[in-house]
């Protein structure tokens, strides 16, 4: 399809953590059209930790995803929803809420796009070795 013209973002619903909205396109060809596609009221990207015990077993989060109406394995992961804080500490903070493991380190190894067909949301990974437990989780609705 080659580069697109962009028209102006058109709000179709504005909810309490997401908006719809929808973006008029121009082709190299002149053919029109439009995209629709979710943005979140978040201050930056989206968070996930792989974290690996001394054990080399990889620290993971059960929980349930309305959208899905299922239960999934994942990563813990959160989003930026405190203006300017830093990722890393963010990345620290889900760790522990979710899981009540700890990293004494934690390093980005993958950045990219989370969804680029329906959102424009960009996750980065963060990387942590020597996982230990600490605490018991703090679970958010959901989260088992």
């Amino acid at each position: 399809m080659g580069k697109l013209l962009l028209g102006e973002d058109v709000l179709l619903h504005d909810g309490r953590f997401v908006q719809l909205i929808k973006r008029p396109f121009t082709t190299e060809t002149g053919e029109s059209g439009h995209w629709e596609f979710v943005r979140r009221k978040v201050h930056g990207r989206i968070v996930a930790v792989v974290a690996l015990t001394p054990e080399r077993q990889i620290v993971l989060i059960k929980i349930f995803r309305v959208p899905l109406n299922d239960y999934i394995i994942e990563c813990c992961a959160g989003l930026a929803d405190q203006s300017g804080e830093d990722e890393k500490v963010l990345a620290h903070r889900e760790l522990l809420e979710e899981t009540g493991y700890q990293c004494d380190d934690l390093r980005p190894i993958m950045v990219g796009p989370f969804n680029a067909g329906l959102n424009a949301d960009e996750i980065v990974f963060y990387f942590g070795t020597d996982a230990h437990l600490v605490a018991k989780p703090k679970l958010e609705t959901a989260e088992d």
